[in-house]
């Protein structure tokens, strides 16, 4: 049972080895702290063990679900190389949930499953223009609630307007990063992504060689173009 506090608490073991098999980056010391923590804060053992089930069976329907992804690539190693990196960072989650501060990059997949996980402390985003479309708004803001920072590659031949119009559901982002290459059609997508995100506190933009009217951002503190 759990009694008392600091060097006379003592840990139902179990919790510990549940812990550990949810998180298992975790040291024993850090689980039984964790453990010992969550008791602290006036949960049970029956709450606490319920708790780390719950996450628990998010990670294996994420794993399961990644897996599944991965395979259905056939020999796609940027899959499997994008799904270790969600799952790190799912893992990184931990027990609580404070400010969000961990960066998530998928860019190198070309598009994503719905996650079966939750990302809440994700602040900082790294996708393609096609992993971003294959999200809807609805399902991008269940999966990063806090997201504010998104670091896009954008190739010729990407649909400015869906790009616009995606971008546009999505006004928790507030910074944005955006490289392409050098030409027209490169500075055209940028334009209609910045008419369409007047709350943007901060634009990075690489690859341009033309002027560009951020008129519109009137929150902007920050803007690099090279």
């Amino acid at each position: 049972p759990l009694s008392g506090r600091g060097a006379g608490t003592t840990v139902n073991p179990s919790l510990v080895s549940r812990l550990r098999d949810v998180y298992p980056n975790f040291s024993d010391e850090m689980a039984e702290l964790s453990v010992i923590q969550l008791a602290l804060d006036g949960m049970t053992e029956t709450q606490i063990a319920h708790f780390l089930n719950m996450r628990g069976r998010e990670y294996e329907a994420l794993t399961a679900q990644l897996d599944q992804w991965v395979t259905s690539g056939g020999q796609n190693t940027v899959r499997h190389q994008v799904a270790q990196n969600i799952k790190y960072v799912w893992q990184r989650r931990g027990i609580y949930d404070g400010d969000a501060s961990v960066s998530l990059d998928v860019r190198a997949a070309d598009s994503l499953p719905e996650l079966a996980g939750n990302f809440p402390h994700v602040s900082d985003l790294n996708m393609s223009v096609s992993g971003l479309l294959s999200q809807t708004p609805e399902a991008f803001v269940r999966q990063f609630p806090n997201a504010r920072s998104l670091t896009l590659g954008i190739r010729d031949g990407v649909d400015r307007v869906q790009l616009a119009e995606r971008l546009k559901a999505l006004p928790s982002i507030r910074e944005l990063e955006m490289a392409g290459p050098l030409g027209p059609q490169f500075t055209e997508a940028v334009q209609s992504v910045i008419d369409a995100m007047p709350h943007l506190q901060r634009l990075d933009v690489i690859g341009m060689a033309d002027e560009l009217d951020v008129s519109r951002l009137t929150q902007l503190h920050s803007l690099s173009v090279y």
